[in-house]
């Protein structure tokens, strides 16, 4: 036979369960309120970014562009620093170039004719620089034309000089000739004297006609005038000859004033094609390009013998093979101030599979000074969040064996990348009131 229940032990039957509910909750609590306290778990900033070489690629350009000749490499072929990658070609930069040395030829044998006129040689040889060149046809009729102008404008001046010297000769004689006369005159003049002073004392005397006296006074007189104008003409021939001996030596200064004016004129000239010269060898020199650096080709844009390629126009890329591989994140810029370089981070790439590759080590090389915005074509640039938003490039160092033949992931450059850049342990707590903390750290202001 059963007793019926006190009502006391009815209500411990039922509160019984709900006490012992309320102390495990209580304990629960307790326990991960402690552990939120005590626990810490680490802390890091997230950041997306693609793997880049360190060196960057090089680009294959040509300053002037031109017409492709030939193609030296395909796509994703090896080259080394320095190997023909590609030739333009040279046929109108060569002849410009032929255009320019024919021109330097001429002036500079025309440099040599005009010097040696200078000096008065009697000839004159070819210019040292030209001479291993002397079988050249060319370069030999440009010599022949100029020795031929030299010789015709030597004898042109010989031949002034020798007209102005028989001009010479004779107002020489036409002097000797005065002289004479003017020697015979005085001579005549010293006979009438004697006759004067002889028909003075006659007359006198009145022993001789006073018209005779006076006939021989005028003969005297005249033979007098006679001798002074044989003086003076002797002296216009004299200035006469004065003058051509200064047009004989005229002809020598104005020849040296005029030589030396071509050559000023001339030296500028070839100044001036010493630089087009220069200037078209470095045009053809650049007909080859060349790798800039050890690497493989990448983005190959020329394709087509003949094709023209335009100025500045990027022919292809090299990519270097040996520099270390680093990754290129975007960090917002509200997380800028938990990251520094030396900082350890943490990749993982999306293209592999996460079972079988772990995250890799590397150490944040580089943070950018300020701020940058995306502008959506760097081809190396980390992948944007937000179009347009400010943000931070990180460059993260990659451990140098990533890169050996034996290690299991196969990196390339341009693969997307996610990094976790480590800022420290923080307890769980932390995590939880802070976003509470920001929020009441902006509320209650009045603006």
């Amino acid at each position: 036979m059963r007793l019926p229940l006190r009502p006391a032990d009815d209500v411990d039957g039922v509160f019984r369960p709900l006490r012992i509910g309320l102390l495990t909750c209580a304990v629960a609590v307790v326990g991960l309120g402690g552990a939120a306290t005590v626990v810490e778990i680490a802390g890091a900033v997230l950041a997306r970014g693609t793997v880049v070489v360190e060196g960057s690629p090089k680009k294959v350009q040509h300053p002037t562009g031109g017409v492709v000749g030939r193609i030296h490499v395909a796509e994703g072929a090896a080259v080394r620093e320095g190997d023909v990658v590609l030739t333009l070609d040279d046929t109108m930069t060569r002849a410009n170039l032929m255009v320019l040395v024919r021109q330097i030829d001429q002036m500079e044998i025309r440099q040599a004719r005009l010097t040696a006129e200078r000096n008065a040689h009697a000839s004159f040889d070819l210019p040292p620089a030209l001479v291993p060149r002397a079988a050249d046809n060319e370069l030999d009729d440009q010599f022949a034309a100029e020795r031929r102008l030299f010789e015709s404008r030597r004898e042109a001046r010989a031949g002034q000089k020798a007209q102005l010297g028989e001009r010479v000769a004779q107002l020489e004689q036409e002097v000797t000739g005065l002289m004479q006369q003017k020697d015979a005159k005085d001579r005549e003049i010293e006979f009438v004297g004697r006759e004067l002073e002889g028909a003075r004392v006659l007359w006198e005397k009145s022993l001789l006609p006073v018209t005779k006296f006076t006939a021989i006074q005028r003969d005297a007189a005249r033979l007098s005038g006679e001798a002074g104008l044989l003086v003076s003409q002797a002296a216009q021939a004299r200035g006469r000859i004065a003058e051509i001996r200064l047009q004989i030596e005229q002809i020598d200064q104005d020849l040296r004033a005029e030589t030396m004016r071509e050559l000023s004129e001339l030296q500028a000239k070839l100044a001036e094609l010493a630089e087009k010269r220069i200037a078209a060898e470095d045009q053809l020199r650049r007909v080859e390009l060349r790798a800039p650096q050890a690497g493989i080709v990448h983005q190959l844009a020329a394709h087509t013998v003949g094709g023209v390629v335009a100025a500045g126009e990027t022919l292809m890329e090299i990519v270097p093979q040996d520099d270390a591989l680093v990754v290129e994140a975007r960090l917002a810029a509200a997380d800028i101030d938990s990251v520094r370089p030396g900082q350890r981070a943490w990749v993982r790439f999306p293209a592999f599979s996460q079972d079988t590759t772990p995250e890799i080590e590397g150490v944040v090389q580089r943070v950018s000074a300020d701020v940058v915005r995306d502008r959506g074509g760097a081809r190396n640039s980390a992948p944007a969040a937000a179009p347009g938003q400010d943000h931070y490039i990180v460059r993260v160092l990659l451990p140098a064996e990533i890169r050996t033949p034996a290690h299991r992931v196969a990196l390339l450059p341009g693969m997307p990348a996610d990094v976790h850049l480590g800022t420290g342990d923080r307890t769980i707590l932390s995590y939880l009131v802070k976003p509470l903390r920001d929020q009441l750290a902006t509320t209650f202001r009045e603006r």
